[in-house]
């Protein structure tokens, strides 16, 4: 049963990180304006428009994959806590400012996105949780399970 849980929380993360990856690309110059428009991120602006698209999409792949779907969940863990502190901190320092996450989820408010991305970053967190219960420990000695 927690395999399926695992399986159900990589699709989700897997449809935000493609759906958001690709409408990144696809609108690129609109998202780098409004990632020069950022106090935060705005430094970074030229390398932000092309890898984050592109490491997004890399972890939906990651995850899409059994036996990389570990690595991309702990990737995806990543992400979304760097994702909820900047959404956080624009949530209470720059509310004006517009989203710059891609297709739906720009029109979403910043406390709702705020809850989104919580809500995926504890989903995550089950995920890697269920993930790691099925690591043995083994033995370097005898190679038997501890």
């Amino acid at each position: 049963m927690k395999h399926r849980y695992i399986e159900i929380i990589s699709a989700v993360l897997i449809l935000v990180f493609a759906y958001t990856g690709i409408s990144k690309l696809i609108e690129l110059q609109r998202f780098k304006a409004i990632i020069i428009l950022s106090p935060v991120i705005s430094w970074g602006a030229n390398i932000i428009a092309w890898s984050l698209p592109v490491i997004e999409i890399i972890i939906a792949l990651l995850l899409f994959f059994r036996h990389s779907r570990m690595t991309g969940l702990k990737a995806s863990f990543v992400m979304m806590s760097v994702f909820s502190l900047y959404i956080g901190y624009m949530t209470f320092f720059d509310p004006d400012h517009s989203c710059s996450c891609g297709g739906v989820l720009e029109s979403m408010s910043w406390i709702g996105h705020l809850i989104f991305n919580i809500v995926l970053t504890l989903a995550t967190g089950i995920g890697l949780w269920l993930s790691n219960k099925d690591i043995i420990a083994i033995s370097r000695e005898s190679r038997k399970p501890v």
